[in-house]
């Protein structure tokens, strides 16, 4: 609920500020203005949705493309589609409403989200300590790199450029966006000090870039006649440097402070409305923050934005980190999204020379070789500029090596403020003046960005990965291997112990270990050793009160031939609760008995009830994908809470029963079915086929367990609150005793399926939790920093896999699994161990 609401502000000030937009700049009749308004929000909700798309397909398949790139290449074929085929419908509309948005709008749109969730992300001890070398990145190699291109715009290209124009030309290729090569980083557990380094580069520069795009523009815009420049330019363009950088710091301090106090006064973190408005206030004072840096006086709002983003994440007081950091993530996705689309669909529009779009041979074929020339001599520029300034760079702040310094320069990417710049140029040379000449150069301008923020996305962002290995900078040594196996094995340990333990309820007893071994690699060599070594821990672990012993019956057949009378001796005592642990745990604790109406009593009950469904949510038990169980749960909990405030009894099985009956029970096959067609048509290998716990009685079987499940820990909560530790409960056993004619009804039903289905549909439920366990246990090693993103992201892709094959998984017969004769022949291991327990 956090997260909608959250998302609806960040759309409602995206799209608002887009319906603005459009809006000022129409010069069309009133209707048409309102028709405008009206199309003007297809175009992002319809980037948004592609995005969805394409996200899944990359996260589907073996290309391994950016998300921006391909984001950007979208945009492309929607700019030269809406171009080249010209049509009035509403999509078209939208497109070229966005298109021709205001560039200062566009700015204002984009970037104080950008730049903000930036500066937040960044470690702010150690951005502290790199600011002497993330200065020199920022202000004199961006000059240097600014000069550089502005010389070969000038000198090179036959274009005929004013070198003012060149130079605005360099500034607004100055801008480095590493998106892609910051989740590299994040995921390989790149070195601390290099995924600084070019964070911290990428935000100044981003600053600095801005301020001379401004000074060196707005004198092109002079060179036009549309702007007026001081008499004393060298003068002037320094008072305005000094003007945006100082005034920018002095805003972000500000409005830093004035963040810093709302977020001090709302910090009472017990309360989840006061963390969402905390989240609230800090994309509010973000984007005024840029708007009055920026708009209204005239100083840089990146570099507001930059210090107001340090500020907050080094001295706010943020009640919930994980909700701001999450809310900050989807900022960032939902922005990228829309600005590389945009980016793309101007480019593209520009690319198709198309007459209806009065650009028509502004970015002819022998633009393209220049472009070709251009990414090569960026990436040089680049590259010599950081072995130039290596000697400083390796001595102050932070220091550096060559291999970083080989990395930082390669992951020069272009992308987010660079486009906004250039289509704010371009849009700014368009609507104030009709020089032909001069609205040539600004498309041929952002063809050239345009294309280089494609090229560098696309190959530098692509290669960044073979770089960072061949460098020597990931963390894929032989030491690192070593603690990868030893955290798969502890990992594995964990899953034994769940295993063990998991087979002490009563809804596990069908569980066959053969179905278990050929679903989980993991417990295929699992020895007769450690499974009595498991046994162990799960006695030793589970308080004496709460201890039940795990049903083994359809476990030792497969361990007959190793298993020998001492052995099952041991085992046989080791299911025993200990007494020494009994004395020393003690018995359970008797509460006050309390008289509660029956209503009341309900009403908890329901709560209860509540409460474990969502365990068994968290716990990986209702996975998403086995069908509607956990809709059916929740939905029939959610009903019988009117009834039970009304004084009827329990009765949510026979609510859950008429959920099921209804119409969703006609159309719960078609996401299904949708998901498996979307499925098959993205991986090239992969189970196919109808979805086995998909299907009606399977689903139905897993939804009994699941609500008998929770009826049961609902009472043992409810007897260990209320209950005491006699058997005389006064008025609470009646509660009590309408949940276990709940429980009957519910264990009638499961009774009237085949025992084999039953059997095999317990099963694979019982590989899913267990894998859904396992995924669990690799999340937390990674939120604690013990794994890297990608390290993590392998094992849980190998577990999503096992779980997909379990889920189309029709055997009823697996490999290794015995048949009831075999396990006959082992019936004489049971009984022999049956009468050691006794």
């Amino acid at each position: 609920v956090k997260m909608a609401i959250i998302k609806c502000i960040v759309i409602l000030l995206v799209f608002v500020g887009g319906l603005q937009g459009t809006a000022a700049n129409s010069t069309e009749a009133e209707m048409d203005i309102q028709e405008s308004n009206l199309s003007v929000e297809i175009f992002p909700w319809f980037i948004e949705l592609l995005g969805i798309a394409v996200f899944y397909f990359l996260n589907r398949t073996t290309l391994r493309l950016p998300y921006t790139t391909c984001m950007f290449i979208v945009g492309v074929v929607m700019g030269v589609s809406t171009s080249r085929l010209y049509k009035d419908d509403q999509l078209a509309e939208s497109v070229r409403s966005w298109t021709n948005i205001d560039g200062e709008l566009l700015l204002l749109i984009f970037l104080p989200g950008l730049i903000f969730r930036d500066a937040f992300s960044m470690d702010p001890y150690l951005f502290e300590a790199s600011i002497s070398q993330t200065f020199i990145f920022a202000f004199p190699m961006v000059l240097a790199g600014t000069a550089s291109i502005a010389a070969i715009a000038f000198y090179v290209f036959p274009y005929g450029w004013s070198f003012n124009l060149a130079l605005t030309f360099g500034s607004i290729l100055a801008a480095t966006d590493p998106v892609a090569v910051n989740a590299l980083l994040n995921e390989v557990g790149a070195p601390p000090r290099l995924k600084t380094h070019i964070a911290g580069e990428s935000m100044l520069n981003d600053g600095s870039a801005v301020v001379f795009f401004t000074i060196f523009g707005s004198r092109f815009l002079s060179e036009l006649g549309e702007v007026s420049e001081s008499d004393d330019e060298p003068i002037g363009s320094l008072l305005l440097f000094l003007r945006m950088t100082v005034g920018g710091i002095s805003f972000g301090i500000v409005f830093g402070m004035l963040l810093l106090a709302i977020l001090f006064m709302l910090s009472k973190r017990l309360l989840a409305e006061e963390n969402v408005i905390q989240v609230a206030a800090t994309i509010t004072v973000a984007y005024l923050n840029y708007y009055v840096a920026d708009a209204v006086f005239g100083t840089s709002g990146i570099i507001a934005t930059v210090v107001l983003g340090y500020l907050i994440k080094s001295l706010g007081t943020i009640n919930d980190m994980e909700l701001m950091e999450n809310f900050w993530a989807l900022v960032e996705h939902l922005l990228n999204t829309l600005l590389f689309s945009l980016g793309g669909t101007v480019w593209g529009s520009i690319i198709s020379n198309s007459i209806t779009s009065g650009r028509a041979g502004h970015f002819a074929g022998v633009d393209w070789l220049y472009l070709l020339l251009l990414f090569v001599f960026v990436n040089v520029i680049r590259l010599v500029l950081f072995i130039l300034f290596y000697p400083i760079t390796s001595r102050i702040g932070l220091k550096t090596d060559m291999a970083e310094t080989l990395f930082s320069s390669f992951a020069g990417l272009r992308g987010a403020v660079g486009i906004s710049l250039a289509i704010a140029l371009d849009h700014e040379v368009w609507s104030l003046s009709e020089n032909e000449k001069a609205r040539e150069s600004s498309s041929k301008v952002f063809g050239m960005v345009g294309g280089i923020a494609f090229l560098t996305l696309l190959l530098n962002g692509t290669l960044s990965a073979c770089v960072l290995n061949s460098l020597g900078l990931t963390r894929c040594t032989e030491t690192r291997k070593k603690i990868l196996k030893f955290y798969t094995e502890s990992i594995n340990k964990q899953i034994l112990d769940d295993f063990i333990h998991m087979l002490s309820q009563d809804r596990f007893s069908h569980v066959d270990f053969g179905f278990v071994r050929y679903h989980l690699p993991l417990l295929r060599n699992l020895t007769f050793s450690e499974l009595e070594e498991a046994v162990v821990e799960n006695r030793n672990s589970v308080p004496t009160s709460k201890y039940k012993t795990p049903n083994l019956k359809h476990i030792l057949p497969y361990f007959a031939d190793e298993v020998g009378e001492g052995s099952l001796y041991r085992l046989a005592s080791s299911l025993q609760p200990s007494h020494e642990k009994l004395e020393s745990v003690g018995l359970p604790r008797k509460h006050r008995m309390l008289d509660i109406h029956h209503i009341e009593q309900r009403k908890i009950f329901v709560e209860l009830l509540k409460k474990a469904y969502i365990s068994q949510i968290d716990r990986g038990e209702l996975d998403g994908r086995l069908g509607f169980v956990r809709y059916k749960l929740m939905a029939g909990l959610n009903q019988i809470e009117k009834e039970v405030e009304s004084g009827r009894q329990l009765c949510d099985w026979e609510m859950c029963r008429k959920i099921s009956e209804s119409w969703l029970s006609r159309i719960k096959e078609f996401p299904v079915k949708m998901a498996s067609i979307a499925s098959r048509c993205v991986q090239k290998k992969g189970p196919t086929g109808t979805c086995g716990l998909a299907r009606t009685p399977m689903e139905q079987i897993i939804f009994i367990l699941s609500f008998v499940r929770a009826h049961k820990e609902a009472q043992a909560s409810f007897l260990g609150q209320f209950g005491g530790s006699g058997s005389s409960l006064g008025s609470n056993c009646e509660v009590i005793l309408e949940s276990d004619s709940e429980i009957s009804q519910a264990m009638k039903e499961l009774q009237a399926f085949d025992a084999d289905i039953v059997q095999v549909t317990v099963s694979h439920f019982f590989c899913i939790s267990l894998l859904n366990k396992r995924a669990r246990i690799v999340e937390s090693y990674k939120s604690r920093g013990l794994m890297t993103e990608r390290e993590a992201n392998e094992i849980v892709e190998e577990i999503e896999h096992q779980i997909t094959h379990i889920l189309h998984c029709q055997r009823k017969l697996h490999p290794g699994e015995m048949t009831r004769e075999a396990k006959s022949k082992a019936f004489s291991i049971r009984r022999a161990f049956s009468m050691r327990q006794a």
